[in-house]
């Protein structure tokens, strides 16, 4: 699935949310981050959003 696909389906559910996407890489190491968030070890992050 396509990050677009993705946004259509979560659009259905939510159609408020309108059409723009924000998405970012996390970390040194985004890939290896994501895994822990899809296994369910990694529940939190921080950044410094200005």
């Amino acid at each position: 699935m396509i990050p677009q696909e993705m946004w259509n389906k979560y659009k259905q559910i939510n159609p408020l949310i309108g059409d723009e996407i924000d998405a970012w890489a996390f970390g040194v190491e985004p890939d290896l981050l994501a895994d822990l968030v899809f296994k369910g070890e990694k529940t939190a992050t921080a950044s410094a959003y200005d």
